[in-house]
């Protein structure tokens, strides 16, 4: 764990939920880690660890042009991560100018009210831009 990460978990141990805004999202397989580009992305080892100290985790996720059953299949394999197999997936699209996602990572104990949150934009004018995502 680099001591960036270690220090932000020192001090978001009293966060329920972290929120990680990359640049770009997920790291991509065109991408290399310790590239000059990789600091615009999260890695899923980041959102794990996260995960793993009892948090929630939601990222930002910059799409690309690809059918959207394309596009969600790059998060199949965070997905079926032994350590997170429990975790519930929520996903909002933002569909106002490019298309920009915000991915849920949930902890048992979250679902509830982040679906009570998502339902309340949903039911809001809000909803206009923003549609859910089916995992």
């Amino acid at each position: 764990m680099k001591n960036w990460q270690r220090n932000s978990l020192e001090k978001l141990a009293c966060s329920d939920i972290i929120f990680c805004d990359p640049d770009n999202g997920l790291l991509v397989k065109s991408v290399s880690l310790g590239s000059n580009k990789s600091d615009k992305y999260v890695t899923a080892d980041e959102l794990v660890t996260y995960f793993l100290t009892g948090k929630s985790v939601v990222f930002y996720n910059h799409r690309c042009r690809e059918k959207e059953h394309v596009y969600l299949k790059r998060f199949s394999l965070l997905q079926r991560n032994n350590e997170i197999s429990y975790a519930e997936w929520k996903g909002l699209k933002f569909v106002r100018g490019t298309i920009r996602d915000y991915l849920f990572i949930l902890q048992p104990y979250h679902v509830d009210k982040v679906n009570s949150a998502i339902e309340s934009i949903m039911q809001s004018s809000w909803n206009k831009h923003f549609s859910l995502i089916n995992f």
